[in-house]
């Protein structure tokens, strides 16, 4: 169904993704005095993020790591430039990475001539330092919802872009509902964007941009341990032997073979409960996560490793949670003008997790902040432009002009979700 060009818009920007980045782009956007609309296609925000319950403690769905580079300083002032934020605080941290050799666990130095797959996404971890935020990572999605000024609207899926002359004029909600808006920000995985468009020309150069992408998937495995031991390092010690330690650790375990597998682990103290738990990631290419067996025998190297770096590990009763994160990274170069801009569709902005360098956290924060930076440059071009050609006599004798957003239908009570936004 065609949409009419002489509609008004109802928003100034769509996000769409209720995902860390989703809720921090939509957070920054509204305090712009912008008028915002954030989509969310399940029941809750968050995404990856999203703390889930266990019975005891709230435990992390999300490696957390923010290594102390000059990038990370940067990404964390302009999350402290949010509201919300203002008070967070970061504190140096030694980290080094460690891994298993001989039932030993030593400082890991390097990977030698054997630079494993995705290294790119491996090499993230391995600051020999990190900076710990006064406002836990978990918290930040609570955060962003408590004060984002816009309109939230959860079990809204996005499920088509409406185009006219090369750029997006708004966006069909639940194949239902067209909502126009002047700009869209794409924070959902960038897999879903062909689906997304049906213009046959449009389709075509997506998917020819899509076969040059690899695509990485992340495989996580969330462990909450029973019994407070967790391994330390003490001088020509085995690991059976080693002590319980209260800082967060860093540890890489190979798994050599013909399909060798690196695992990233990570041990630290569960908040407000005396329980410990650990993080495991492994990355895998997107096409191949997609077979069942493929990803069996993945968990069956991880917990093979795991086991080699805390043997104890698997002996105090455990609860044990495995995500699948789709599309955790991006390798390769979408047709986008600075990154963040698609070529294709000149008003259509990329914000998903991964897409930016260096990734995880600090990728997501920087290409928020460069998109905002954006937004904000496009609207002040506008304004100015619209002053400049704008006739004297008419700026003072122009009556007041109603606002160029109308009147909008509110979904119905399914399609809206009452969220508790303090922070934990």
């Amino acid at each position: 169904m065609a949409a009419s060009k002489d509609l008004k818009n109802n928003y100034d920007v769509i996000v769409i993704g209720g995902g860390l980045s989703g809720l921090l782009t939509a957070l920054a956007l509204s305090q712009q005095s912008k008028k915002v609309l954030l989509l969310e296609a399940t029941a809750h925000v968050g995404g990856a993020h999203r703390a889930l319950e266990d019975g005891s403690h709230d435990l992390s769905t999300e490696f957390r790591f923010l290594p102390a580079t000059e990038e990370t300083k940067i990404a964390l002032a302009f999350l402290r430039s949010l509201p919300g934020f203002e008070s967070l605080e970061s504190s140096l941290l030694e980290s080094p990475p460690h891994t298993e050799k001989d039932h030993q666990l030593v400082p890991f130095i390097d990977f030698g001539d054997s630079t494993p797959d995705f290294y790119q996404e491996i090499s993230y971890f391995l600051n020999r330092e990190e900076l710990r935020s006064s406002l836990h990572p978990r918290d930040w999605p609570q955060i962003a919802v408590k004060f984002f000024a816009g309109d939230l609207w959860t079990q809204s899926q996005a499920s088509k872009l409406e185009i006219e002359d090369s750029q997006v004029v708004g966006v069909w909600v639940n194949a239902q509902k067209l909502i126009r808006a002047s700009a869209v920000v794409m924070t959902a995985p960038l897999t879903q964007l062909p689906g997304m468009v049906t213009t046959p020309e449009l389709v075509g150069k997506l998917k020819t941009d899509f076969s040059m992408q690899k695509f990485v998937t992340a495989i996580q495995v969330d462990v909450t341990h029973t019994a407070t031991s967790a391994p330390t390092v003490e001088a020509n010690s085995s690991l059976a032997e080693m002590k319980t330690i209260s800082t967060p650790m860093l540890c890489i375990g190979f798994l050599s073979g013909a399909e060798p597998l690196t695992t990233i682990g990570r041990f630290e103290q569960a908040a407000e409960s005396s329980a410990r738990t650990s993080h495991w990631l492994s990355f895998v290419a997107e096409d191949a996560a997609e077979d069942t067996e493929f990803v069996g025998e993945c968990l069956r190297k991880m917990r093979r490793a795991m086991k080699r770096i805390h043997p104890e590990l698997w002996q105090t009763g455990l609860k044990e949670k495995i995500s699948i994160h789709s599309s955790y990274a991006y390798v390769g170069n979408l047709r986008s003008k600075d990154g963040m801009q698609s070529s294709l569709l000149r008003n259509l902005y990329l914000a998903p997790s991964g897409l930016r360098a260096p990734g995880n956290l600090v990728g997501t924060l920087l290409q928020v902040q460069k998109i905002v930076a954006a937004l904000a440059s496009t609207q002040a071009t506008i304004q100015a432009t619209t002053a400049a050609t704008t006739p004297e006599d008419s700026k003072t004798s122009a009556k007041p002009q109603k606002s160029a957003s109308e009147p909008l239908e509110v979904p119905s009570e399914d399609s809206h979700t009452e969220m508790d936004a303090s922070p934990a």
